[in-house]
């Protein structure tokens, strides 16, 4: 039995386009059919829900984000916007660190509390050595 509890409300995906987002709008529109479901990213999905209101949105750009979240007003946020290309490190700052300051910046001046789940990944530890791994939350790089 799944617990109505934890999710409820309005629900907003960023990164809704990406690999993950993709997964999670299917999940939630399936076993959560009573959410109001919001996705936004700066690209269109292929495919979406007829369930899910899409609306493109840069998070990098904080009048544009303040300006979406504001509209929508989400109780939760799954903040899964993101990249990995380490070729333009200037482009990965921007979107990773200024991006979820923006998304946690807006949500955090609403008068009500918002639940923002971050997701990421184990390239934040960088290259590790083979007998690192699995990587363990301890380790010291």
């Amino acid at each position: 039995m799944r617990n109505t509890n934890l999710l409820r409300g309005k629900i907003l995906i960023t990164g809704i386009s990406g690999f993950f987002g993709k997964y999670l709008c299917n999940y939630l529109s399936k076993e959560y059919p009573e959410l109001k479901i919001y996705g936004i990213d700066v690209n269109k999905p292929i495919t979406i829900q007829s369930n899910i209101k899409f609306i493109k949105s840069d998070i990098t750009d904080y009048k544009d984000i303040k300006s979406t979240l504001n509209r929508i007003h989400p109780d939760i946020i799954f903040h899964l916007a993101g990249i990995f290309n380490a070729s333009d490190l200037t482009f990965l700052h921007k979107v990773n660190v200024i991006g979820s300051e923006n998304v946690i910046s807006v949500a955090g001046n609403f008068s009500k509390n918002v639940c923002i789940i971050l997701a990421s990944s184990a390239s934040v530890y960088g290259s590790v050595r083979r007998e690192n791994n699995p990587i363990k939350e301890e380790i010291n790089l």
